[in-house]
């Protein structure tokens, strides 16, 4: 509901750093403003308990470097 909102130019709605371009040209959004110290996390779920899957883990380490500060 409050995507559609802040479509609509009613609102406002929270988007991470890492897709905000993305969801600036989609839904034709602008920021409004950045808060300072706030933090992202991301998860990769796996039944192992370590990476054997070569694919897997070079997406894996990819994804950590890109996704790092930013």
């Amino acid at each position: 509901m409050m995507k559609i909102m802040g479509k609509a130019g009613v609102g406002v709605f929270p988007v991470t750093a890492v897709i905000r371009q993305e969801v600036q040209n989609m839904y034709r959004v602008e920021t409004i403003a950045k808060i300072p110290g706030a933090t992202e996390r991301f998860y990769a779920l796996s039944v192992e308990r370590k990476i054997k899957h070569p694919a897997v883990l070079v997406i894996s380490d990819v994804a950590r470097k890109k996704l790092q500060y930013r």
